[in-house]
């Protein structure tokens, strides 16, 4: 990614921000559809711009845990949900 990316995608994140903003008080995703799916494709070409392997989303998980794949990430929520999907079933049955 060079310069302009960088100043693409913070101008998209600010308005993808004041469109969530304003979606959630209205209610209304249709509002802020097209700033996310304008964040995706960004969020996509930079992924593309540093390389990957297995998948896009491990070029970006190197600025939040360097070396950590999406494999592993997928594997912790896994995990979770086998645990967590149980847990709130029995607390809603409860109430």
């Amino acid at each position: 990614m060079d310069l302009f990316d960088h100043v693409d995608a913070a101008c998209a994140q600010t308005e993808r921000d004041a469109r969530a903003e304003q979606a959630r008080a209205d209610d209304d995703f249709s509002a802020f559809q097209p700033a996310l799916e304008q964040m995706l494709a960004l969020k996509r070409r930079q992924a593309d711009a540093l390389g990957w392997d297995d998948t896009p989303y491990d070029a970006l998980l190197e600025d939040f845990e360097p070396g950590e794949r999406a494999v592993n990430v997928a594997e912790v929520f896994a995990r979770l949900r086998d645990e967590l999907v149980p847990f709130v079933a029995a607390v809603a049955a409860s109430e």
